[in-house]
């Protein structure tokens, strides 16, 4: 990492016609791509993988959260009533 930034200080000092916005997006992708190589993996299979597992995670945290939601408004909220239109 330390490396990379070297080499953009380097070239942002040898060519002056490549501005500093396109040697900034430059640094900020290969910091995504470390990123997301901490995060998923290096070879495809180990991302696919890596992938797979956060997926059914995700999925399944969203499904209790469905499931909670469901029971509390069934048990809680939906037997208050606020106009008793019996009358």
């Amino acid at each position: 990492m330390k490396n990379r930034k070297v080499d953009l200080d380097k070239e942002m000092r040898s060519d002056k016609s490549i501005s500093r916005q396109v040697l900034a997006k430059k640094a900020d992708g290969e910091k995504l791509q470390d990123f997301y190589s901490s995060v998923f993996g290096t070879n495809q299979q180990e991302i696919k993988n890596n992938a797979r597992i956060m997926r059914r995670k995700i999925y399944f945290f969203g499904l209790i959260v469905l499931i909670i939601v469901g029971i509390l408004y069934f048990f809680v909220i939906g037997n208050i009533t606020f106009v008793n239109l019996t009358e």
